[in-house]
């Protein structure tokens, strides 16, 4: 049941080796920003594409995620206790069609539970290389798993119990955005429906989910939501495949200005960007 978190901690590994060597490699920065603002090519299909080294090399487990650079990006600011200056991150939560008929709309939400028993949505688990525990702990190369060590849709169900929490407060929103209007204004405010779909910046919906729902949130991140008129439950729909993806929406951390005399502080600056919550997805305040 490890492999949940190491699922995320070869990511972080292989995003920050891609931050450091688009500090001095401006092709591979050029590549990196323009393709990962791309909602059909984002960053973990890039660094899937483009490892930074060979012992970075990543393989997306996850089926129903995209990760985009979404905001401006982060400056350095070394005189205020090292920190980096920019927005939090956030995460695009899609809320699917408002049932027709009220009698099926449990069954419905269950299927939007099964599809997204995290924000992560499903496990892909289709045969490929995936990362290993020695592989992780040693920072050797990718190796081939036999069948029986893919990882699998019932390994989800393994997660922070925040993040655990936090789905079940998804499924209490959307019930409620189904059958209540107001709550529905102010989820999704009409006036930020074409806003979040062009990557513009919108309004935190964590203090709408603690006026309604008693829900307090902990990380240093965003909460959006984005309604889907095109995101249908029913069985032909999910059959389909044609399930829209949560995006995580991230910032592209500048590299630092400094001289030739000061370049030790680029490995400080990247280490600053690895702990710092206030920038990485679902850290704790």
């Amino acid at each position: 049941m490890k492999n949940i978190n190491h699922c995320f901690l070869s990511f972080r590994s292989a995003f920050v080796g891609a931050i450091a060597k688009s500090w001095h490699d401006h092709e591979y920065k050029k590549k990196f920003i323009s393709t990962c603002k791309n909602t059909n090519n984002d960053i973990l299909k890039f660094l899937e594409e483009n490892p930074a080294s060979e012992n970075t090399s990543f393989i997306s487990p996850w089926k129903n995620l995209s990760i985009q650079f979404r905001y401006k990006n982060l400056v350095w600011n070394p005189v205020d206790g090292r920190k980096w200056l920019g927005d939090n991150s956030g995460i695009i939560l899609n809320i699917p069609k408002i049932p027709e008929k009220n009698d099926n709309s449990a069954e419905f939400l269950a299927r939007y539970y099964n599809i997204f028993p995290t924000f992560y949505g499903l496990i892909n688990h289709s045969p490929k290389k995936l990362i290993s525990e020695e592989a992780i702990n040693h920072n050797t190369p990718l190796i081939d798993y036999t069948e029986s060590h893919l990882f699998d849709v019932d390994m989800i169900s393994y997660t922070d119990e925040s993040i655990r929490h936090f789905s079940a407060v998804i499924m209490e929103a959307i019930a409620l955005y189904w059958r209540n209007e107001d709550f529905r204004n102010e989820l999704t405010p009409e006036s930020e429906t074409n806003k979040i779909n062009d990557g513009d910046i919108v309004n935190d919906k964590s203090p709408i989910l603690s006026k309604w729902l008693g829900f307090k949130n902990p990380w240093d991140m965003n909460i959006l939501f984005n309604y889907d008129d095109s995101f249908e439950l029913t069985e032909s729909s999910l059959a389909s495949n044609s399930i829209p993806s949560n995006v995580i929406c991230l910032a592209y951390p500048e590299s630092p200005s400094i001289t030739s005399e000061d370049n030790t502080l680029l490995p400080m600056a990247l280490a600053n960007y690895n702990q710092d919550g206030s920038i990485l997805p679902f850290s704790c305040s």
